[in-house]
């Protein structure tokens, strides 16, 4: 028997295809053609690129990654889960890419990928699972990074506060503020991470002991979708805390359907007015 591999990206809407087969030695040659249709699958997301950067971290820090995903069926997809996964740590985080029609390309936000401080030094695998179609169908694809660097400690005398972000507008901008207190009895200087949307940004704060500041930073992004905010705090004695969290960024709402409303209300009022002026004249 032969086989034929089909390549992933063949177009294969509305064609067919002349299969040649050939049969032959040093004398003669026996040749016969076939008409060969081929159907897109109804459902067929692949992963096109998974960028990874920095591919070396150390404990306590963090990469980013976007998965670019391609719709090759025939049926356009929505609420795609992408779960992100270092099974060697323990670690796995999720988002979604809302729709997926049929023939486009679609990435997602990025995802923060926070470091243990107490990982050791190697090379890691990382999973990435992609599920849609109702949780029907899966697949799958994985890449590598290292660790290098010497495990570090824990800061646990410092207590960290974080004002969420409920919610994103395009083009917006508004801010994240982290609010940190110094509970032990030396002065300490902080290191204080928010990664957003892609950019990164970073402030030091030095506390007298038993004393607390906050730090704003802004955030302003340019698509929307969903979006990782990752937050570090670390100190000359070890690292305070990573936290991760999500966020809806919604598409900025065009003014025109207000204006419109306000100018069908101002008409309906005059046309009021001058009907009641002409009844009384």
């Amino acid at each position: 028997n032969l086989y034929l591999n089909i390549p992933d990206d063949l177009d294969v809407e509305g064609k067919d295809y002349t299969l040649y087969v050939q049969v032959y030695d040093a004398q003669t040659l026996e040749e016969k053609t076939y008409t060969v249709y081929i159907e897109p699958e109804r459902h067929d997301l692949v992963v096109k690129d998974i960028l990874l950067s920095p591919r070396t971290v150390y404990p306590g820090d963090y990469f980013a990654m976007n998965v670019r995903l391609e719709n090759q069926g025939e049926k356009d997809e929505d609420d795609i889960l992408v779960t992100i996964s270092v099974t060697d740590l323990d670690i796995s985080h999720s988002t979604y890419v809302d729709a997926l029609p049929s023939g486009e390309q679609e990435s997602t936000g990025t995802v923060y990928v926070p470091i243990p401080v107490d990982a050791r030094a190697g090379t890691y695998d990382v999973d990435v699972l992609v599920t849609y179609n109702n949780g029907y169908t899966e697949i799958t694809e994985s890449t590598t990074f290292h660790i290098e660097g010497n495990a570090l400690g824990y800061d646990t005398n410092t207590l960290v506060s974080i004002e969420k972000i409920k919610g994103l507008v395009v083009g917006e901008e508004q801010g994240i503020t982290v609010q940190v207190s110094n509970l032990g009895d030396t002065r300490k200087t902080f290191t204080v991470n928010v990664a957003a949307m892609g950019r990164s940004s970073t402030e030091k704060l030095t506390l007298a002991p038993q004393s607390t500041s906050a730090i704003t930073f802004s955030i302003v992004s340019e698509d929307a979708g969903n979006e990782n905010i990752l937050v570090i705090v670390s100190s000359d004695e070890g690292l305070v805390t990573q936290e991760i969290f999500d966020v809806a960024v919604e598409e900025a709402q065009s003014p025109y359907p207000l204006v419109v409303s306000v100018i069908l209300a101002v008409l309906v009022v005059l046309g009021i007015v001058f009907y009641l002026r002409s009844f009384h004249t």
